[in-house]
C-alpha cells in the first residue's frame, strides 16, 4: 500500500474578479489542491542467483480533488481565460479533478554483499506510464439561470529506459529500505478543452418580437422577386408563446410571420417560421 499525492502546475480552475474600484481592479486566482491518496503496488521478482533478481512491478493511483467559490453582488466569477465583462452574470464557481496514473516496470539488478547488514542494489530496466488528468470548473449565476463549464483533458502514454538504486538496512527485527531511480520516457501526449454554456432560460416577449420583425424584413427584402420567401430563426427556450409579426413592406405588401415555439436548449433544433405576403395595403408606394 502506498500513499501518492499528484500535482501539476496547471490546477488553476477558476478566477475571482474584483471589478471596481476601476482604477486597480482585482482578480484572485482559485487552484485545485490534491492531498495524499492511496495507491497500490503489486509485483514479483525471480532471483537465478542470491545476488541477481529479475521484478516485474505495476504501480496504480486514482485520486480526485474538488474546490468551491462565490463571488459578492460586485464581484464575478468565470474561468481564467473569461475574467471580464462575458463574465458578469456569474457568481459562484466550482472546479473538480480527476488523475489516473499506472506504471509498468521491468527492471533487473544486482546486490552488493547479499549476506550483510547493508546491501546495495542497481538496476535497470524498461517502464511504461499512463498518465491522465481532467480539470474543469463549472460556473453559473446566484438563481442558476446562466451556467457555463469547461473540462480540459491531457492524457500521456509513453515507454522508455529507467535505472536506479536500493539501499536495506537491517538492525535487528528492524529494516530500513529506500529506492531512488529515473526514467526518460518517449511517447504520445494528448489534450482537449471542451466548452458548454448554457444561456437565459427565458426569452423575453419582446426582444423575441424584435427578431422576428428583423428576420421577416431581411428575407422578404431578398426573396420577393422569388415568390413566396424561405426564412429560419434559431431558438434556444424553455417556453415562449405564439409570436406575430408584421411589417408593411415597399410596394404595399403585409408579410406576416407566426409561429408557435416551444424548443429544447439541449437540442437547438432550427425552427422554421410560416412567412407569407398576406395582402396588398392601399395607398403606399414603393
Amino acid at each position: 500500500m502506498l500513499y501518492l499525492q499528484p500535482g501539476g502546475g496547471n490546477l488553476q480552475f477558476g478566477t475571482l474578479v474584483t471589478p471596481l474600484p476601476l482604477p486597480s481592479p482585482n482578480w484572485a486566482n482559485q487552484s485545485l489542491d490534491p492531498k495524499l491518496s492511496p495507491a497500490f503496488r503489486v509485483g514479483f521478482a525471480y532471483l537465478p542467483t542470491p545476488s541477481d533478481d529479475v521484478e516485474v512491478d505495476w504501480t496504480h493511483l486514482s485520486s480526485g480533488a474538488k474546490s468551491s467559490f462565490a463571488g459578492s453582488p460586485t464581484q464575478m466569477v468565470g474561468p481564467p481565460f473569461l475574467i471580464g465583462p462575458g463574465a458578469d452574470s456569474y457568481k459562484r464557481g466550482q472546479g473538480d479533478a480527476s488523475f489516473a496514473y499506472d506504471s509498468v516496470t521491468a527492471d533487473g539488478g544486482h546486490t552488493f554483499c547479499a549476506a550483510c547488514a547493508f546491501q546495495l542494489q542497481v538496476f535497470a530496466g524498461l517502464e511504461f506510464a499512463r498518465i491522465g488528468q481532467n480539470v474543469g470548473g463549472t460556473f453559473e449565476s446566484y438563481d442558476g439561470s446562466n451556467t457555463s463549464g469547461y473540462t480540459n483533458s491531457s492524457l500521456f502514454t509513453g515507454i522508455g529506459p529507467r535505472m536506479g538504486t536500493k539501499a536495506q538496512y537491517d538492525v535487528g527485527n528492524f529494516q530500513f529500505a529506500g529506492e531512488l531511480a529515473v526514467a526518460a520516457l518517449v511517447g504520445r501526449s494528448q489534450g482537449q478543452i471542451n466548452f458548454a454554456t448554457i444561456p437565459h432560460r427565458r426569452l423575453g416577449h419582446t426582444r423575441a418580437q424584435q427578431s422576428v420583425l428583423d428576420v421577416a424584413k431581411r428575407n422578404a427584402s431578398g426573396s420577393r422577386s422569388r415568390g413566396q420567401p424561405k426564412c429560419g430563426l434559431r431558438v434556444s427556450a424553455h417556453r415562449l408563446r405564439t409570436i406575430k409579426a408584421r411589417a408593411w413592406l415597399s410596394g404595399g405588401s403585409l408579410f406576416e410571420c407566426h409561429k408557435s415555439i416551444l424548443a429544447d436548449p439541449s437540442r437547438d433544433a432550427p425552427r422554421c417560421w410560416d412567412c407569407r405576403f398576406r395582402r396588398s395595403r392601399p395607398g403606399i408606394t414603393g
